[in-house]
């Protein structure tokens, strides 16, 4: 009876929700943080490395909407997610072990793909959830800050198998969180939209004009967050900074986003997406021109601490908004998906780009090349059209 009592509590609380955001994100910062330093100092080329990182992009390409789908057409995503999960934990365990550049590839693909696959739908559960996203995902905050400091130290000081056993047990307490959510299935028309999913997909989706030119920003725009989150701890450490100093820097960038998540509900509501939209966009390009600009530790590490995890949190926002006003509820799960998909690609493209700029180029000009991208992407959001009709924070 007292067991069925504590799983009568689990289901639908406030802590099941904290444990999908707190260890999906830690997972997200240990492997933001070091990955391309690993990578680097197992002895691989910064083309090599940027390879290995694109591969998350290049299988989330497929697998990232497929689970969108399936996601929206099972109306079952907290199993799709656990399943993900847990290959993801046992794949991390054998990545370790391996020193081909093929095998990395493809462990690297695989597990970024499978854990990008579950942010749109912990994002889309966190907006239909009864309580209020910014206490939800705030708690992702502290998850990637945590995550990027214990990564940054496991790297610095411990073997490599420590770093990837703390990402499979995450996915494994993330597998937690999802047992314990309830799936908001009150409308009973959703299953029945779900069985045409497929019409509208290729219909009030894939040919929405204003949908296809914010996939075109968020190919741009996500690929060089991307490539910035590999590029910023090999630019700190260039200028002497140890990797366990940079992991606390990283760490300390998280926690800046905190008022902006916790408050969310007071802004992000209030103004239109194209709005939110121009904001990060200059907020990156002002990112990337002082990273070009700095001549000094201290004046990157303000600029990473400022801005680099206020710009990230709002793109993803700016992405949550965005869809949910531009397509139907019965297919955002979807829509995400395929956003998540175009960044991915995206993410591949500029960032091998990028690793083949910085083998002939400083980081400097690097940066700055991406700071003129990025006003490229300013001048395509101001003709984007999206309504405000859907309150998504609240």
């Amino acid at each position: 009876m007292e067991k069925k009592n504590i799983w009568k509590r689990w289901k639908g609380s406030y802590a099941s929700y904290v444990m999908i955001f707190f260890f999906t994100y830690i997972i997200t910062g240990s492997l933001a943080s070091v990955l391309s330093v690993y990578l680097t100092g197992i002895g691989k080329s910064v083309s090599q490395m940027s390879l290995i990182v694109s591969a998350s992009g290049i299988f989330g390409l497929g697998i990232v909407p497929l689970v969108g789908y399936l996601c929206d057409r099972l109306q079952n995503p907290r199993l799709i997610c656990m399943i993900l999960l847990i290959c993801m934990g046992g794949l991390a365990l054998i990545y370790p072990r391996c020193q081909a550049v093929w095998a990395l590839f493809l462990l690297q693909g695989l597990i970024g793909s499978f854990l990008n696959a579950t942010l749109p739908v912990s994002e889309q559960l966190a907006a239909s959830s009864p309580y209020r996203y910014g206490i939800l995902r705030v708690w992702g905050t502290f998850g990637f800050a945590l995550g990027a400091q214990a990564a940054g130290i496991a790297v610095e000081r411990f073997p490599s198998v420590v770093l990837f056993s703390m990402i499979a047990v995450s996915g494994l307490l993330a597998v937690a969180g999802y047992l314990g959510v309830v799936e908001n299935n009150e409308d009973p028309m959703k299953y029945a939209k779900a069985k045409d999913l497929s019409g509208l997909s290729s219909s009030s989706i894939l040919r929405s004009p204003s949908f296809a030119l914010y996939l075109v920003i968020s190919f741009l725009l996500s690929g060089c967050a991307s490539l910035n989150s590999s590029c910023v701890p090999l630019m700190l450490t260039g200028f002497g900074i140890p990797m366990g100093a940079v992991g606390t820097v990283l760490s300390i960038s998280t926690l800046v986003e905190i008022p902006m998540l916790l408050f969310s509900n007071r802004f992000m509501d209030s103004f239109s997406a194209k709005s939110l939209l121009v904001i990060t966009t200059v907020i990156f390009t002002a990112q990337f021109s002082l990273y070009a600009l700095a001549g000094a530790p201290w004046a990157a590490v303000s600029t990473v601490i400022l801005l680099k995890a206020v710009a990230s949190t709002l793109m993803m926002m700016v992405n949550l908004k965005t869809v949910r006003n531009l397509l139907p509820p019965e297919a955002a799960t979807f829509g995400l998906a395929v956003v998540s998909a175009c960044s991915s690609l995206g993410a591949i493209v500029i960032q091998n780009l990028g690793g083949l700029v910085m083998e002939a180029f400083q980081i400097r000009a690097l940066y700055m090349a991406m700071a003129a991208l990025t006003v490229f992407v300013l001048t395509l959001a101001l003709p984007l059209r999206v309504g405000n009709r859907e309150k998504v924070f609240g």
